[in-house]
């Protein structure tokens, strides 16, 4: 019998309830926002999304095949309207990352060029409306 077959589908449906228990409302004031993320044209598998206003972080979410929903805080739905500059972290190895030695590893090896890690360097901006937004981030790896 094969059981990925079978197990995939449900594990799927678990994970799906489990990020999305307790989010059915978005809170008052915020709207649902979701990014495409791609890389040279295909989704980025994951990863994460953060918007920043005026160098704060507003909104933030995990990046699942290419797709990642926002929120203003773990227990809060959706952002606030506005203009945001973007970070996308996606990385192979994480920045100061505990090593099986149990020392403390370095900058750490991301997945996509650098530039792109941080809001001021990324040249990656959102604008969102009173209403639920969809947007596209697109990565370029040079």
């Amino acid at each position: 019998m094969n059981h990925a077959g079978i197990c995939r589908p449900l594990i799927e449906l678990a994970l799906l309830l489990a990020t999305t228990a307790g989010c059915e409302n978005t809170a008052p004031g915020l709207v649902p926002a979701t990014a495409s993320v791609t890389l040279d044209g295909r989704p980025l598998a994951s990863g994460s999304v953060t918007l920043y206003h005026q160098n704060m972080a507003a909104g933030t979410g995990q990046i699942v095949d290419g797709t990642c929903h926002l929120n203003q805080s773990t227990n809060t739905r959706g952002v606030a309207p506005g203009h945001y500059q973007a970070a996308v972290q996606c990385w192979e190895v994480p920045p100061h990352a505990v090593q099986p030695d149990g020392t403390i590893g370095g900058p750490g090896r991301s997945f996509i060029p650098d530039r792109y890690t941080s809001a001021v360097t990324s040249g990656l901006s959102v604008d969102i409306g009173n209403q639920a937004t969809d947007f596209e981030l697109q990565l370029l790896s040079k």
